[in-house]
Order: C-alpha cells, then sequence, then structure tokens
C-alpha cells in the first residue's frame, strides 16, 4: 500500500500544478526531520497534508483574511489582496472572483495567507491554505493543512478543553482523531478532497475555538496513533455512552473489529431507577389526581366528553367539599362558568384572588382574566355561558384546586429504599408560604399511583419513569404511599454524580407525528406499536419491529436512531394509551449521546480525573491496540 506522506503529496501537488513532486517525494523518502510541502509561492507545509472538503455545492462564497492574502493560478500569481473580502460565484467559463469594482475569470485557485495571517471562509478562520474550483456547476473549497494544525481544528470541537479540563482525556481525544482521519483517507478521493468536516467524518471548525490546553493535548501526543495489526485502527467515538459502549457490527451492521466491543465506562455508569405504574388512562394531571383523591371513580370517565348535568356537578362538589373541609350546601343552579362561580368562589376563592391579580378590571372581567391564566379558554360573555363538559370541569376545578390548596409535597429524589423511594423534602407548604425544613423521608409507591413527566413545561402521563438523583419531585401521599408524582426534567438532565452534562434524554412523540415519520422509511397504514426485539452487550436496541395493522417491518443498529430522530440506540419505551386501548403516543427514554461505539468522551475524561494516562484510557477503549508513531506505521505500509 503507498504510504499516506507519499499519496497525499502526489495528489497535493497534482492539484496545485506544482513541478517538483519528484524532488519532494525524495525528502519524504530520504531526509531525516520534519518533512515540508511547498506550494506556490514558496509556502511550505508540514508533512503529511490532510485535504479537508469545506464547502461543497456552493452557489457563491465570500473568502478573506486576517492579514493579506494572495491569489495563485497554478504556480503563477494573479494578484495581492489585503485584509478584506473577496466574492467568488461560478460562471460560465469558470469562476469569477469579485473584490469591489474588480472582476477576475479562473478556472481554479490557490489562496496563499501572508505571514502570520490566516485564511477565512465567513467568519471562521483557518490554518494552511485554500484551493477552490469547480465542481459540476458550483463552487468546491478544500483546505489543505499539515495533519497536525487539522487535529488543532478538531479537538475542540469534539471534546471541549473548557466543559471537559483534562490534559489526558484531551490527549486521548486527539490521538483518536489523528487516527480516524488517516484510516478513512480515501473515501472521499472521488470528491476531490480527503476528509469532509462534518458530524460524517469529525467536526472540523478552524481556529476558532482553539484553546492553550487543546493545542498542548495536540502537541504533546504529534505524531501518535492507534494501531491495530500494524494498521491503522477505526477509532470511533462518541460523547456519552450510558456506563458501556457497543460493538461496531452491533451498531453498524458491518464486520466485526476486535477492538470495537462493548466495553463497560464506570465513569459514564449512572444508577438508573425505573418506577412503574399499572395506571394507562392517559388522563391530564387534573383528572389524574381527581381519580388519585377520589373526587370522581373509574365509572364516571365513561361520560367524560359528555355535557356536564347539574347532578353530576353536585357529586363531584359533594366530594371536593370532603377532600377541603368546605362542604357546598347549596344547589348547582346551572353547568356554564357563569353558573359555577359562585361554587368555585366557594371553594377557591375566585374573587379575593383575581382582584389581586387583576387590580382595576370589573369583577366578572376580573374573575374570567383569572381563569383564562389556569387554562380556561373563551372570550368574556360567551366564555361564561357556554355549559361545559364533565372533562372540562375537572380540569378547570382541578387546575384551580392545585393552586389554591396546599396539597403536594415537594422534594428532590435522592435514592431507592427497602420500601419505595427516598426524597430530600422541602415538605408541604404552610399557610404562611414558608418552607418546612428539609428532610429525608422514605415513600412507597402505590402500584397504580399516576404518575406524570414534566419536560420542559409539557406535562404528559408516563407508566414508567426514570429517576437518578436530584431529580425535583412533585407528589401526593396518602399514609406513606404515593398515589400521584410528576417528575420535572430540565431541557438536559444533569446528575450531580456524573461527568456528563447529558446523560439523559426523551422524546415524545404523538402517533400521528409518529406515523408521519416512519412513513419516510416504510409502507405503513396506521401504527399498532414498536416493539424493540434485538438488544447489543450495552442493553442499546439493535432491532426494532414497527407494526401496522396490515403488516410490520424490522429495522436494525443506527438505522434505528436515524429513523426515529432519537440521540442514541439506549432508551426505553413508554406508551400511552387512548380510552380504547389504542396507543396515542410514544415517549422515548433514553441514556447516552452518539453511537456509543469505541471511545467514551465522557468516560475518557472521568478516567483522567481518576489519574489515567492517554495510552491507558485509549487501550481500554480500543481493546487489542496499541499506540505507536506514524513514521513506523507509514514504513510498514
Amino acid at each position: 500500500m503507498e504510504g499516506f506522506f507519499r499519496k497525499t503529496v502526489k495528489v497535493v501537488l497534482r492539484f496545485v500544478f506544482l513541478g517538483v513532486a519528484g524532488a519532494c517525494l525524495l525528502l519524504l523518502s530520504g531526509c531525516a526531520g520534519p518533512v515540508r510541502v511547498e506550494y506556490p509561492g514558496g509556502t511550505t507545509l508540514k508533512a503529511p497534508v490532510i485535504r479537508v472538503g469545506l464547502v461543497q455545492g456552493a452557489e457563491a462564497l465570500e473568502l478573506g483574511s486576517t492579514g493579506g492574502m494572495r491569489i495563485y493560478k497554478g504556480m503563477n500569481l494573479l494578484r495581492d489582496y489585503p485584509a478584506g473580502k473577496i466574492l467568488c460565484v461560478p460562471v460560465e467559463g469558470g469562476i469569477e472572483v469579485r473584490s469591489g469594482e474588480e472582476r477576475s475569470r479562473v478556472s481554479e485557485i490557490t489562496l496563499v495567507p501572508e505571514r502570520d495571517s490566516l485564511l477565512k471562509s465567513g467568519e471562521r478562520t483557518y490554518r494552511g491554505l485554500f484551493t477552490l474550483s469547480l465542481r459540476n456547476g458550483k463552487l468546491l473549497l478544500i483546505n489543505l493543512l499539515s495533519l497536525e494544525d487539522y487535529v488543532r481544528g478538531v479537538l475542540p470541537y469534539e471534546l471541549s478543553s473548557e466543559k471537559y479540563p483534562e490534559i489526558e482525556a484531551l490527549k486521548a481525544q486527539a490521538v483518536a482523531a489523528r487516527t480516524y482521519a488517516l484510516y478513512t483517507r480515501g473515501k472521499f478521493e472521488a470528491q476531490g478532497f480527503d476528509i469532509c468536516s462534518t458530524e460524517e467524518c469529525q467536526v472540523y471548525g478552524g481556529t476558532e475555538r482553539e484553546t492553550l490546553l487543546s493545542n498542548k493535548a495536540v502537541e504533546e501526543t504529534e505524531g501518535k496513533v492507534v494501531v491495530y495489526g500494524g494498521s491503522f485502527a477505526k477509532t470511533l467515538y462518541s460523547s456519552t455512552c450510558g456506563g458501556h459502549t457497543e460493538s461496531n457490527g452491533a451498531v453498524f451492521l458491518e464486520k466485526e473489529l476486535p477492538y470495537l466491543v462493548g466495553r463497560p465506562c464506570q465513569y459514564d455508569n449512572f444508577r438508573l431507577q425505573w418506577i412503574r405504574t399499572s395506571s394507562s388512562s392517559g388522563f391530564p394531571p387534573e383528572i389524574g389526581l381527581a381519580l388519585a383523591l377520589h373526587l370522581v371513580d373509574d365509572r364516571a370517565m365513561k361520560g367524560l366528553d359528555l355535557p356536564l348535568t347539574a347532578s353530576k356537578a353536585e357529586e363531584y362538589f359533594g366530594n371536593l367539599g370532603k377532600i377541603t373541609g368546605r362542604a357546598w350546601k347549596g344547589r348547582v343552579e346551572g353547568t356554564t362558568v357563569k353558573a359555577l362561580l359562585p361554587v368555585f368562589d366557594h371553594f377557591f376563592s375566585l374573587r379575593e384572588k383575581s382582584g389581586k391579580e387583576h387590580g382595576e378590571a370589573a369583577p366578572e372581567e376580573r374573575v374570567l382574566l383569572y381563569l383564562q391564566k389556569r387554562g380556561f379558554s373563551g372570550e368574556k360573555g360567551e366564555a361564561l355561558e357556554r355549559p361545559l363538559t364533565f372533562r372540562s370541569l375537572l380540569v378547570l376545578s382541578g387546575r384551580l384546586f392545585m393552586g389554591s390548596y396546599t396539597i403536594f409535597t415537594e422534594g428532590t429524589f435522592l435514592k431507592m429504599g427497602k420500601e419505595g423511594l427516598i426524597f430530600q423534602e422541602r415538605g408541604a407548604l404552610p399557610q404562611s408560604g414558608k418552607p418546612s425544613p428539609a428532610v429525608e423521608k422514605e415513600y412507597s409507591v402505590d402500584p397504580a399511583a399516576f404518575l406524570y413527566r414534566d419536560a420542559e413545561g409539557v406535562v404528559s402521563p408516563a407508566t414508567l419513569l426514570f429517576l437518578t438523583g436530584a431529580e425535583r419531585v412533585q407528589f401526593l401521599e396518602v399514609r406513606g404511599k404515593i398515589l400521584f408524582m410528576k417528575v420535572l426534567y430540565p431541557p438536559f438532565f444533569s446528575n450531580p454524580d456524573s461527568n456528563s452534562l447529558y446523560p439523559f434524554w426523551h422524546k415524545r412523540y404523538s402517533r400521528d407525528e409518529l406515523e408521519a415519520r416512519l412513513r419516510q422509511y416504510m409502507t405503513l397504514d396506521r401504527l399498532v406499536d414498536i416493539v424493540p426485539v434485538a438488544h447489543g452487550a450495552s442493553g442499546r436496541v439493535t432491532g426494532l419491529e414497527v407494526q401496522g395493522i396490515e403488516g410490520s417491518k424490522r429495522f436494525e443498529g443506527i438505522k434505528i436512531k436515524t429513523i426515529l430522530g432519537l440521540r442514541d440506540l439506549n432508551f426505553f419505551l413508554d406508551r400511552e394509551f387512548g380510552p380504547s386501548g389504542e396507543i396515542t403516543g410514544l415517549t422515548f427514554l433514553g441514556r447516552g449521546w452518539g453511537h456509543g461505539v469505541g471511545l467514551c468522551q465522557v468516560g475518557a475524561y472521568g478516567m483522567a480525573k481518576e489519574g489515567s494516562k492517554y495510552k491507558e484510557i485509549l487501550l481500554h477503549y480500543y481493546p487489542g491496540t496499541r499506540v505507536e508513531n506514524l513514521s513506523k506505521v507509514e514504513k510498514r505500509e
């Protein structure tokens, strides 16, 4: 196999029309010390040189520099440009370069920065030089630079030195990125470059995010690569693995590689607890609460969307009086909001509260505004006169109930106990509004408890909830047993005992949303269910069956992540059911971020914090490999 040094130099020299290929090849094969490759204007780059495809298929490009640049056609200087910008657009017969009123037409060009200057594409700055050409009538921008400078531009985008400031973890990532670039060389040869700049390869963003620490990691590992069987290893990596990595065969459906197997990751391993319930009502929390408090029973649920009757309202308010201690002794004179205002006012002091909130408005208008803030929809008189359904009564009064009475205990989940869940409670809020002192207390969860998740303000019913520690929880308990519980998940859930910023995630689809997404990948009439049918060594879902009324289809490996739009394959399913038992929505609850194969970046950070050196980290995630100097590998090839 032709060595990377020789192969890259030949291609690059041919691309920029240099006539000294033979001399450079001699330098590469026969000279000691750093090898440099010459480009137009006497510019040199340290070998090996890598070609990064920055922009493909552009209709126009704005290019510039931080301190001046020169434009060459082959070895011939076209002109000097001071610090500033040029606009390049494809035209018939080539590329038009525009600078102010000046116009130049070329077929392909090389942009060389002045001494101590950097080239710019848009607002980003890059080391090395640019080549600009046409491919299929569109602009192709390639960044030519030394491999080491390339790794400088990859490292801070793949593992931030600001968020994960451990030099040994950064060094491990630098070696993995360098090796991966060399392993994948040739993949994009048909497009004219060695590697792309996006997540499809590994993210390369130029100099923008470089830090002293990230550059130090690159410098201290210069030329170091991961080798298996005398060749470059396929050093895949991902952000957060959820406690265990997965084999490449299970995820990418390719030949298994002995060094890409499932590996434990104790520094990215979180204690995950699941709370399950037999309740699958799918009711909103206001109705779930009414059921948990026995304000209504299952029998009453059959007429949820029927018009409210006076007798049904009286039965409900009678039960509410027993709970609140404010018995309603009058009769219900109607089933509109206006007719029920005296009853609402009796239980929830609406006029007093609405007055505080809405100041000078008329009394009736104040009440309406107060109700609207709590989910009651409609315009003034029309809304007040509109008859309620039993569902709307339960939802509206449930919101008023939760806003008027201290019924929930609030706290932070700590751990699982012998009998149930242990919380650090803030306690029920007393009438003074001052929270009681925090205490640790254990509660069991009723098997039929109503469970809810609050994700960024969107509350949805659940048949299972994950808990790891540090979640904020609101719950209703009776005699030490939880009957209703809501877990509040922030956008990116962070466990204080973890190193990852993003260990857990969740994604919800309604059935209609999921069907629309799945129809891009299969013929689907009506979704019946989604069933995991195979799991890898890490527990990731590696086989998934999508069941429709008229047939099913199986998806495997990384394709599952793509079709479902998930962060990782490490997930559980939580189903929501309608009144007739059909699935109305699915929530995917998962761990990890990425494909989970190879090096776990967060795990590497954890190992570094515990004292592991970069070679130990690499050999843990790529077992059976060696870390060698690049020059030794090139000699063998």
